[in-house]
């Protein structure tokens, strides 16, 4: 089933993408602003382009860099890219931003 952007309607990634990272697919998170986000991970998320450079600091996942993962359409922050090496990586997807209503 296709998750979508709740802004814009377009394709982020699909149900069946899901993964368990440290034990569980859904993470309660707090960055360094003290905003909480619940998050999902995502084996792939075709409808998100990353941007910035991958930074290590503060990262909820350790060994893990991250960068903002946007919609490729409307620009939204929907979430972030974790990589670890060229073959390893994920991503963190707020939940709240993604919806399965078209």
């Amino acid at each position: 089933m296709p998750l979508r952007c709740v802004g814009c309607g377009n394709p982020i990634a699909n149900t069946t993408e899901r993964i368990v990272v440290n034990g569980a697919h859904e993470h309660d998170c707090v960055n360094p602003a003290d905003v909480a986000y619940r998050i999902g991970c995502f084996r792939q998320a075709p409808g998100v382009v990353e941007a910035g450079n991958a930074i290590s600091r503060y990262s909820w996942f350790r060994g893990f860099a991250w960068r903002l993962a946007l919609c490729n359409r409307c620009g939204a922050h929907l979430g972030w890219a974790f990589v670890a090496t060229a073959y390893t990586h994920f991503y963190g997807l707020i939940l709240k931003r993604l919806t399965t209503e078209h």
